[in-house]
């Protein structure tokens, strides 16, 4: 708007607050955007990060700036600079542009490979992956480049989902309704009820005796608290001598952005209880948790305390320093004109605009009330971890709308299984998660079988 006329300020306001995402805009927000298209902060034009428009109150007639189409003192927005309208023209966009981050040995230049640098949100410090058939240890990022230690360990990097389309939020919850039917049509009536009432959707017979097996395996083995509805929130928790990990499988069936907000959030407040690295694992129906088997905590105690008012800022809390929140800096960079990707025939490459936003990060994040660092923070939260969603479920464990259950396993249930399989250190290949999917159930069948039940009532993490 200021590139194409000089205008009041109140008209430009008014403007933004009739589209919907401003439109509870306050006078505060527009201040901080004002102050960020102003260079109105200290040593932003050392960072090469020049004003974009001018904001000022219309001169009297004798004075250097009027503008005789408005009122003698009424504030008034323009552009600045004589190639505000080309930069803007060839910059603005909206789908961000991204690359490939090629990995390296440290202490050498030994180039081992690339990574696609969405997997990298994932990727922690420690953590091992597989990468050309060897087994690597992401150490840091630099930019473009990725430095790991060759390792023998076994992975701890669960499976890439790719560009697979999420769950939804509604569908997920949808799903949980559906499992509250099912529970109580297995209870009332068993199997055959089931099935009977399963043929009144248009489900084929081979997945309707599936899906009746997978509940009735599961409630036989771990009894119906195993399973989450509307009105209860199922966790499991199973140690693991072998590789001397304890984990816990939470059953928030709740869509994966909803997932991966929840599951970063426990991480965090696990992470200070327990004062250990906690790997996350996260899928459509839910995440898993691990941490060294002598770390012992009370996770259902810590999803209960959770305070609905503090989601956002421990959430805001868990990001820094992340991958996640640098990417999504340099996208929004980019997008306010913050980081130029052409400017003057020149043009620079998406790896190039990553190392520009990240020598600018440390400096946003010490301005107070930067607009694109809260904007950076805000789409995280909002747009790409779901935190309303995760604010809701937290409100209504709080006054027990949800009720949290938790039990204390040797293997894990059925419906556990593909979580358990994003943190099984020996799956790499299809087979590898076949033979693990196999091994699982056969543990299943045979406690089944036995006539025992592998839960043990009241006991939670503290028990």
């Amino acid at each position: 708007m200021a590139i194409n006329a000089v205008r009041p300020e109140k008209e430009a306001t008014g403007i933004l607050r009739r589209a919907y995402p401003y439109r509870e805009f306050a006078d505060a927000d527009f201040e901080t955007l004002f102050s960020y298209l102003t260079a109105d902060y200290e040593g932003l034009e050392d960072k090469n990060v020049y004003a974009k428009i001018w904001r000022d109150s219309n001169d009297a007639p004798d004075g250097e700036h009027h503008y005789p189409d408005f009122d003698v003192g009424e504030a008034l927005i323009g552009k600045r600079g004589r190639l505000a309208r080309v930069i803007y023209m060839t910059n603005i966009g909206t789908i961000p542009d991204s690359f490939s981050c090629s990995v390296f040995v440290r202490g050498g230049n030994e180039r081992v490979g690339q990574l696609d640098e969405n997997y990298l949100d994932t990727l922690e410090k420690g953590d091992v992956f597989v990468l050309g058939g060897s087994h690597y240890e992401f150490r840091y990022r630099r930019g473009s480049k990725v430095y790991v230690d060759p390792t023998g360990a076994r992975p701890t990097v669960p499976s890439w989902f790719a560009e697979r389309l999420p769950l939804s939020y509604d569908l997920g919850r949808e799903i949980l309704a559906f499992q509250g039917e099912l529970l109580a049509c297995l209870e009332e009536g068993g199997p055959p009820a089931v099935r009977r009432w399963l043929r009144e959707f248009p489900v084929d017979e081979a997945a309707l005796r599936a899906l009746t097996r997978m509940f009735d395996e599961q409630v036989r083995y771990a009894g119906s608290e195993s399973v989450s509805t509307p009105t209860r929130l199922a966790v499991e928790e199973e140690t693991d001598h072998g590789e001397y990990k304890r984990r816990y499988y939470v059953h928030s069936n709740y869509g994966r952005r909803f997932n991966d907000g929840f599951s970063r959030l426990l991480a965090y407040h696990c992470a200070q209880e327990a004062n250990a690295n906690v790997a996350v694992a996260v899928a459509d129906n839910g995440f898993s948790l691990a941490m060294p088997l002598n770390r012992k905590l009370d996770l259902v105690g810590i999803i209960e305390d959770i305070d609905p008012e503090a989601v956002r800022a421990d959430l805001r809390a868990s990001l820094d320093g992340t991958d996640l929140l640098k990417r999504y800096f340099r996208i929004d960079a980019t997008r306010a004109l913050m980081i130029l990707k052409r400017y003057k025939g020149y043009e620079k490459s998406a790896s190039q605009q990553q190392v520009s936003s990240e020598m600018l990060l440390g400096f946003a994040e010490e301005l107070e009330n930067f607009a694109v660092i809260e904007e950076t923070y805000r789409e995280l939260l909002e747009d790409k971890l779901d935190v309303g969603a995760i604010e809701d479920v937290v409100a209504d464990v709080e006054t027990g709308k949800i009720e949290v259950r938790s039990q204390r396993l040797s293997s894990p249930t059925p419906r556990a299984f593909g979580l358990a399989t994003l943190m099984a250190s020996d799956v790499v290949l299809a087979e590898d998660e076949s033979r693990v999917l196999q091994e699982f159930h056969e543990r299943v069948l045979e406690s089944i079988d036995d006539g025992r039940s592998e839960a043990i009532p009241g006991v939670d993490a503290e028990g």
